[in-house]
């Protein structure tokens, strides 16, 4: 099995950082190749630029530890095994974000390594470059 363990710093509180990475349905604001994606029940649905979905399922939410762990359910590869867990921890002056995938077949750790080294500069440009006339992260 291999495990994948990406990092990115953020210079903003750890608590504004939740707050978009902590919206699990809203992953397609910033993650890089998602088009469009929601939440039914414990399932994120996600549309992806090439036009294929992937369903996860949502295994815990964790709002005071930031902390939320998925898994893939369905989807074009052939996954056995896959657990991400996302968690957004004090660094500095700003906020770590940790995004750390176990996944088998091994060759699927390769593709998944070139989407995160593309999403997570995406999470800190979206959360390091303020709106137009605000400073408001979300609504």
């Amino acid at each position: 099995m291999a495990t994948l363990h990406k990092t990115v710093h953020i210079a903003r509180p750890v608590d504004e950082v939740w707050n978009v990475v902590g919206d699990i349905g809203g992953i397609a604001a910033w993650f890089r190749g998602i088009d469009a994606s929601r939440v039914e029940g414990n399932k994120r649905l996600c549309d992806f630029e090439g036009g294929f979905s992937l369903e996860e399922e949502i295994v815990f939410v964790d709002d005071a530890n930031h902390r939320y762990q998925y898994r893939i359910t369905d989807g074009p590869f052939s996954a056995t095994h896959h657990l991400a867990t996302v968690e957004v921890t004090p660094a500095g002056e700003g906020a770590r974000v940790a995004w750390t995938v176990e996944v088998e077949p091994d060759e699927l750790a390769g593709m998944m390594d070139k989407t995160f080294e593309r999403a997570l500069p995406a999470l800190r440009q979206t959360l390091e470059t303020p709106a137009q006339g605000t400073t408001e992260l979300r609504g």
